[in-house]
C-alpha cells in the first residue's frame, strides 16, 4: 500500500515507491472537485489519456450498461494507444473492469466537503455551463427541492468504493478500501498542495495553472436546517472526507517544505 506512506510523513519512500513502467493511471473524478481542472493539467504531462464518457447517443440502454460498453471500447483502443492516463465520473465498481486487463492500474481522486461539493453542483446545474439549465432551474427551482427529489447520498464514497463494500455501511472499512486501493487522495479545499503531490507523483511536479468550470456566480447562503439535512445524510462522506482533512492537516506543512525543497 502506497498512500499509508505518504501520511506517515515517509515522503522518499511514497514518492519513489515502485512504480511499473506501464503504469496507467485512473483519475476517478468525483463531481465538482476540481477534476476538470487536474484532469486537463494532467494532459499535458501522461501522454497518450483518455476522457472516457457515456456514448449520449445510446438513451436505450440502463446506466450499468453503457458504463460496461464504455469500459470495452477504452479498452480496445487503449491495447493500441497504450494510454498512460484515464479519467471519467466512472466510479470503482466499472474502472475495475480495466484491472483485469491492466494489473498496473493506479487510482488517484480529489475530495471535497460533502454539503460543499453539493451545493457547487446544484449551482453547476443551473448555470449556463450546463446546456439543459433551463429544464433543470425549472424541475429544481430552489436546493431544497432538489435535495428532497433527487439527491444522491454519499456521492463520493459510492464513486470510490465497491458497491458491495458501501452497502455494509461501515465508514472504517469504505477508508479501509480507498487507503488500500488508491495511490493518491487530494482535497480541493487544499487543491494547491494537492496538486504539486499528485503532479510529482505521476512524474513531473508542477504549479496549478488550469482552473475550469468554477461556478463564478454569488449565491445566497443556504438555511441552516437544509445544510444539515444534506450533511445527515452525507454521514459516510462526511466521514470518509474528515479522515483524510485530517491526515492533510498532519503532514501539511512538512509535505510543503518537502515539495518546495524537492520540486
Amino acid at each position: 500500500m502506497r498512500l499509508p506512506l505518504l501520511f506517515a510523513e515517509k515522503f522518499d519512500e511514497y514518492f519513489s515507491f515502485d512504480t511499473p513502467q506501464d503504469v496507467l493511471w485512473f483519475m476517478v473524478h468525483v463531481p465538482k472537485t476540481a477534476g476538470s481542472s487536474l484532469a486537463a493539467e494532467l494532459h499535458s504531462i501522461l501522454k497518450p489519456n483518455r476522457n472516457i464518457i457515456l456514448d449520449k447517443n445510446d438513451t436505450y440502454q440502463p446506466g450499468v450498461d453503457r458504463w460496461s460498453l464504455a469500459m470495452q471500447d477504452f479498452l480496445k483502443v487503449h491495447r493500441n494507444r497504450r494510454f498512460k492516463l484515464a479519467h471519467g465520473h466512472v466510479s470503482v465498481d466499472h474502472a475495475e473492469k480495466i484491472r483485469k486487463h491492466e494489473p498496473a492500474l493506479r487510482y488517484i481522486t480529489v475530495l471535497r466537503h460533502p454539503v460543499a461539493r453539493q451545493i457547487s453542483g446544484y449551482h453547476y446545474m443551473r448555470s449556463t455551463m450546463n446546456k439543459n439549465s433551463v429544464e433543470f432551474c425549472d424541475r429544481y427551482p430552489t436546493l431544497r427541492v432538489f435535495v428532497e427529489k433527487r439527491f444522491r447520498p454519499n456521492l463520493m464514497t459510492s464513486m470510490l468504493v465497491p458497491r458491495k463494500i458501501l452497502r455494509g455501511g461501515s465508514c472504517k472499512e469504505c477508508y479501509d478500501y480507498i487507503l488500500a486501493n488508491f495511490d493518491f487522495v487530494g482535497l480541493q479545499e487544499n487543491y494547491d498542495l494537492s496538486f504539486q503531490a499528485v503532479t510529482k507523483l505521476v512524474g513531473k511536479q508542477s504549479q496549478q495553472t488550469e482552473v475550469r468550470r468554477v461556478n463564478t456566480k454569488a449565491t445566497e447562503p443556504e438555511a441552516a436546517d437544509l445544510l444539515a439535512e444534506i450533511e445527515e445524510r452525507s454521514a459516510i462522506d462526511m466521514a470518509i472526507f474528515s479522515e483524510f482533512q485530517a491526515n492533510f492537516n498532519t503532514i501539511q506543512s512538512k509535505l510543503s517544505a518537502y515539495l518546495t525543497n524537492s520540486g
